[in-house]
């Protein structure tokens, strides 16, 4: 079984494309209690996440956790993976799409622009990419998800698990 944690519906994305690689189940914690992530305090944010790993630790027996939000792959380094007896896979922008293009507009929290090293580093070294904070992009994803998906029939059935 495999964990995905979110704040919010983005991680559906992530569950329909691992669909295309695993024949496994999947555990999907929704954390609209702390959404959105990306304005909250850079510790908060931290603890919310590594508690929601442990939780769903402690409730599943699962082979690894995706972290499918931006902002928690951000905060959460090494070290604090490591404190886990499972691997913890961590998802970033879609820079690759942006460099081929060789310029583009990446919207993003604030913390994800401040703590992921995959965007300081193509802000460094592609400056036709420009990076934008958007305040409530957490909350404009999940009601285009939401919106996106109350119809479609597959995602349903992956829910209802």
């Amino acid at each position: 079984m495999i964990g995905v944690i979110d704040s919010g519906l983005g991680g559906l994305n992530v569950i329909v494309e691992c669909l295309k690689l695993y024949n496994e189940e999947f555990v999907y914690l929704i954390d609209n209690k702390n959404c959105p992530y990306g304005n909250k305090k850079t510790n908060e944010i931290k603890q919310i996440v590594l508690n929601n790993i442990r939780s769903l630790i402690n409730m599943y027996e699962l082979d690894f956790i995706i972290l499918a939000c931006n902002t928690a792959s951000a905060l959460v380094d090494a070290e604090d993976m490591l404190k886990f007896k499972i691997p913890i896979l961590k998802t970033f922008p879609d820079l690759k799409n942006l460099i081929k293009s060789k310029n583009g507009l990446l919207f993003a929290t604030k913390n994800t622009i401040h703590y992921s090293k995959f965007v300081k580093y193509y802000r460094l070294n592609y400056s036709k990419i420009k990076v934008l904070h958007i305040k409530n992009l957490a909350k404009e994803i999940d009601e285009n998800f939401k919106n996106d998906y109350e119809n479609n029939e597959k995602i349903q059935k992956i829910l209802k698990k």
